[in-house]
């Protein structure tokens, strides 16, 4: 009798977990595809569910930080401070906000720390590109930016960063590659009239 309660309690866990993962999933390919406000809702969800998660809330704080919500964004890293002080995604989420608010020395510091855990993780190339790309070193955004879309080929804002970085290295050909690529994979993100606008005026 008890083993088929423990049996029972343990297969709705494994179900609730598949789930849980799927809305994870769900929500990073959202974030991905550009469709911010839509990985915001379900992110948030996930990481509710989960606040042990570190990769749903990581991905959370890189929806919040998208759209300026800085607040939110520290107060989700704050979170993983206290459920995940150990992970890469933690130093990651805390090099995002710091990035956003233009603390260079101190997003590098985050990035630093995340590379000890995990060297050649896919987003800590896609920050470092985006960091060396604020910080105007453009040939290395690219080489960052570069590997990180070997890794995440379907991650939309890799493209469209790193067509930015290639902008600053004067090449116009790999801006433009990676403004379109940027486009197939997200046409609704926010940020696809003004790529649209910038793809036109160089015709």
């Amino acid at each position: 009798m008890h083993r088929g309660i423990a049996g029972l309690t343990a297969g709705i866990a494994v179900v609730v977990f598949q789930v849980f993962a799927q809305t994870a999933d769900q929500g990073i390919g959202e974030f991905e595809s550009g469709k911010i406000a839509a990985a915001e809702s379900t992110l948030r969800a996930a990481s509710d569910a989960e606040p042990g998660d570190a990769r749903a809330t990581y991905y959370l704080v890189l929806t919040l930080a998208a759209q300026r919500k800085l607040d939110d964004a520290a107060a989700a890293v704050n979170r993983l401070e206290k459920s995940a002080p150990d992970s890469e995604y933690r130093r990651l989420a805390a090099a995002r906000v710091s990035l956003e608010n233009k603390e260079f020395d101190a997003a590098e510091s985050s990035l630093n720390e995340a590379e000890k855990i995990n060297a050649d993780s896919g987003d800590l190339f896609f920050l470092r590109g985006m960091l060396n790309a604020a910080r105007k070193n453009y040939q290395a955004a690219v080489d960052g930016l570069e590997k990180a879309i070997e890794k995440q080929p379907r991650n939309a804002y890799a493209h469209y960063y790193a067509a930015i970085a290639y902008n600053g290295v004067k090449r116009p050909d790999k801006m433009v590659e990676h403004f379109q690529h940027f486009l197939r994979l997200a046409p609704d993100a926010p940020e696809a009239s003004k790529v649209q606008s910038t793809l036109r005026a160089i015709r």
